[in-house]
């Protein structure tokens, strides 16, 4: 057996519970301070919901991760917010502000989801 990777046990601190209103197209939406990154999730859950605690650990956690560039660290989110919520769809914001401003936005979706009225109020 391979020890997890250490990207994988960050990952793994996104703790989720059952989605209550599987029926609705709702959008959920977290926000946080990495160091010096702004960081917004918003998605539309599927099956499951991220728990605050678990957001929380999980920030805590992954502010401490280098990463080459904020397009990097936004991949990263996105990609273990895709794979431990599994969520309709998603959309990462990675803000840096200073006397220059940088942001990137990943976006994703499962095959063949669309609502353009939900996602239009964003």
């Amino acid at each position: 057996m391979t020890a997890p990777r250490p990207q994988d046990a960050t990952r793994r601190l996104l703790a989720t519970t059952p989605a209550p209103l599987t029926a609705l197209a709702v959008v959920t939406s977290f926000a946080a301070t990495l160091g010096d990154v702004e960081l917004k999730l918003q998605y539309v859950p599927d099956r499951l919901v991220l728990t605050k605690a678990g957001f929380e650990a999980y920030v805590s956690a992954r502010a401490t991760t280098v990463c080459a560039s904020l397009e990097a660290l936004a991949a990263t989110i996105a990609d273990d917010v895709a794979n431990e919520i599994v969520p309709k769809w998603s959309r990462v914001t990675v803000t840096h502000a200073g006397a220059t401003s940088h942001s990137v936005v990943a976006e994703d979706r499962q095959p063949g989801w669309n609502h353009p009225t939900l996602l239009a109020s964003l």
